[in-house]
């Protein structure tokens, strides 16, 4: 039996609202962890005391440093009714080697349809027994990560978590950690068979609460986050922003590196789908990850 211990890190809210949970937790034995993070997030803190959502979870480094996994999972993600060891199962047991980075699929089907994370757009797989497929594409709102992975990485995205509070907006990191993860496999796993992402195909409930104040300029300054990772950018997308500004915003090599691998990733799983008719959102060249759609190639179990 897998030992789950559970740690609760605040965005908002008061430690002491916790009380009767950490009570119950203690009475039945469990494991539970409640931290105010709001304390430790200054550094990154911006106009309109905006805090990036990946700030916090770094959090989760200074407890998982003893673990070999580590799930993220959104307040507004039901656990009940989900088999967690079925889903560890499928991870370890499906590829190769299990994957670095891990979601099931939304049972709400609310996600982006070019991002194929909807229960129903695997209705017909599933019924025929698929367990788990490759991917280019691992949201964050329900996540399972290698921790030696998540440790490498947090140490080579400060820049993009600077420019995520400087533009009070949080994209970006989930748009390019299964490229992460592919130079990880190769760089320090040395293995590049290694299946960087995948999603296992259980749904979870995701009831989106929406309980992030995420300000008017959220959503289009995510935009300009994707179009400075994946250097689309065009300068009339800057001009609310000066010289100066831009010029503490650099590129960094290693966030170009993890771009390039996604890109290619995106590529390779591409090409091996088969072509479907779909419906896109028109973006434009603004973003080239989002013409690519993750794979239909399906694992099987060995």
């Amino acid at each position: 039996v897998q030992r789950v211990d559970y740690v609760v890190v605040l965005y908002n809210g008061t430690y002491s609202s916790w009380d009767e949970v950490r009570a119950f937790a203690k009475q039945h034995g469990v494991s539970l962890t409640v931290e105010d993070a709001q304390v430790h997030s200054a550094r990154y803190t911006w106009r309109n005391n905006f805090r990036s959502k990946h700030v916090y979870q770094m959090r989760f480094l200074r407890y998982a440093i003893h673990y070999e996994r580590l799930m993220m999972v959104d307040e507004d993600i039901v656990l009940n009714g989900f088999d967690l060891a079925e889903f560890m199962l499928r991870r370890e047991c499906v590829f190769e080697s299990p994957p670095l980075i891990a979601q099931p699929l939304i049972l709400e089907n609310t996600q982006w349809m070019g991002y194929k994370l909807n229960a129903e757009q695997w209705t017909k797989e599933m019924d025929r027994g698929t367990l788990a497929v490759a991917t280019s594409i691992v949201e964050e709102q329900v996540v399972l990560v290698d921790v030696s992975f998540f440790f490498w990485l947090a140490g080579r995205i400060g820049t993009l978590l600077k420019f995520q509070s400087k533009l009070e907006s949080d994209w970006g990191v989930d748009k390019i950690w299964c490229g992460a993860a592919k130079v990880y496999a190769k760089s320090v796993l040395e293995d590049e068979t290694k299946t960087p992402c995948a999603l296992i195909t259980m749904p979870i409930s995701h009831q989106s609460s929406r309980t992030l104040d995420k300000g008017g300029m959220y959503e289009e300054h995510g935009h300009l986050i994707l179009d400075w990772l994946f250097q689309t950018e065009s300068p009339t997308m800057f001009k609310n922003y000066t010289k100066s500004t831009r010029q503490k915003l650099p590129r960094d090599w290693r966030i170009d590196e993890f771009v390039k691998e996604q890109l290619k990733l995106a590529n390779k799983l591409h090409d091996q789908r088969e072509v479907v008719e779909r419906k896109k959102r028109t973006w434009g060249n603004r973003n080239p990850l989002l013409d690519k759609l993750p794979t239909d190639k399906l694992s099987k179990k060995r």
